[in-house]
């Protein structure tokens, strides 16, 4: 808990945790933990915070993972890539290059919703979260925000 707590005001912290919860639905697999802690030292919050929520924020990158990639798909006019495991078989035992290239793109599309949706989303959880801590987490005492235990 004092991991948690280390450097945390209500700012700093709503922002460890919207930036867990919008990097834990990235469309791209494997990349969450590198990118959260990116995230933590470019934007200098906890580490650890933002780890944590996004390890509950995880689940969302498999039920968004599809809206994203069809959403960068018509945003961009591709294709639609074949999401039935037989259809992937087949598309890479039929030309391994066109299968990845037609994969990557879709991946990228999606990527490319995201980053655009995730800004305003960020921006959004950072403000509710920030009401939410310093009404319920934090307290003034002497012009410096302390984390209280509830």
């Amino acid at each position: 808990m004092n991991l948690l707590k280390q450097g945390a005001t209500p700012s700093k912290l709503a922002l460890a945790a919207s930036l867990g919860i919008v990097i834990g639905f990235v469309p791209v697999f494997g990349t969450c933990t590198v990118l959260c802690l990116a995230a933590a030292w470019i934007f200098k919050v906890n580490p650890a915070a933002i780890l944590v929520v996004n390890q509950f924020a995880f689940p969302l990158q498999f039920v968004l993972y599809f809206p994203f990639i069809r959403m960068g798909e018509w945003l961009f006019n591709q294709v639609p890539v074949p999401f039935s495991f037989e259809q992937i078989t087949q598309l890479f035992a039929e030309d391994l290059f066109k299968g990845v290239s037609l994969i990557g793109w879709s991946t990228l599309s999606g990527l490319v919703v995201w980053l655009a949706l995730s800004v305003p989303i960020t921006y959004g959880l950072h403000a509710l979260f920030k009401i939410i801590f310093e009404r319920t987490f934090f307290r003034n005492a002497g012009g410096k925000n302390e984390m209280v235990q509830k």
